[in-house]
Formats: structure tokens, C-alpha cells, sequence
């Protein structure tokens, strides 16, 4: 990577900057049951009990929780 210019080093970060978004989130809620902890110290619960979560975050943490943190 570091071989690459500067442009496509760029180029590839930005078309990948959300799988390394996800994935980091992913590593940081191994240990988590759950429970997804984002990069600010927030969580996602698999079951949103009290119903304040918007419905698509929601269903998007639990996809995460079941296909990549614990298949």
C-alpha cells in the first residue's frame, strides 16, 4: 500500500472507508453480547427494548451482530 501514489492510496481509502467502518465496529463488540459498540463509545442493542432507535439502525445492527460479530 505504501508502494502506491499518493492518489491511488486516496482513491482506495475512500472506496473502502465504510467496510473499515464496519469492520472496526465488528472487532470492538467481539467480547459484547448483543451489543455493538461504535467509535464514540455508543451502542447499538440487538433489541431495542425501549423503542427510541430508528427502525433501519436497528435492523442494520442486527445484520452486523448475525453476519459478521458472531455467525
Amino acid at each position: 500500500f505504501t508502494e502506491l501514489q499518493l492518489d491511488d492510496q486516496v482513491a482506495l481509502l475512500r472506496a473502502h472507508a465504510g467496510e473499515h467502518l464496519l469492520l472496526g465496529c465488528a472487532r470492538r463488540s467481539l467480547h459484547l453480547k448483543d451489543v455493538l459498540l461504535l467509535g464514540n463509545n455508543c451502542i447499538i442493542a440487538k433489541h431495542n427494548i425501549d423503542g427510541r432507535m430508528d427502525i433501519d439502525i436497528s435492523m442494520i445492527g442486527m445484520r452486523v451482530m448475525d453476519e459478521i460479530v458472531k455467525p
